[in-house]
């Protein structure tokens, strides 16, 4: 293999796993049918929820894998009690927006840093 193949395929970020695509998949029709049964805040929450959920399935899966996993994730909830399901996926939300926050912080610092030069 080449240098630069090399150097190319270890600069592609990996690719999902199936179990964190399905994750994803579940918590944006969970979300979004919570956002049916919610008003106000709380429902544009959901639908927030929801299409950051739709964002991170749409940016790895075809039109068709993506509605065949939508389709799965229905089945898997459907009769179910959204719950424990909103619970999972507002977890997985609140550490992701911690991460956002540190990074946040961490450029805020240094362009105070940059400014200060």
């Amino acid at each position: 293999m080449n240098i630069i193949a090399f150097l190319f395929l270890a600069a592609t970020p990996a690719a999902p796993s199936t179990s964190q695509i399905d994750f994803d998949a579940r918590c944006m029709i969970a979300t979004q049918l919570a956002s049916q049964q919610l008003e106000g805040t709380e429902a544009l929450a959901t639908q927030m929820a929801s299409m950051y959920f739709f964002g991170r399935v749409d940016a790895v899966l075809s039109e068709k894998e993506l509605e065949e996993r939508m389709a799965a994730a229905g089945r898997m909830i459907e009769g179910k009690t959204l719950g424990p399901y909103l619970q999972e996926c507002g977890d997985y939300m609140q550490v992701r927006g911690k991460v956002m926050e540190t990074i946040g912080g961490r450029l805020e610092a240094k362009e105070k840093a940059r400014q200060l030069q």
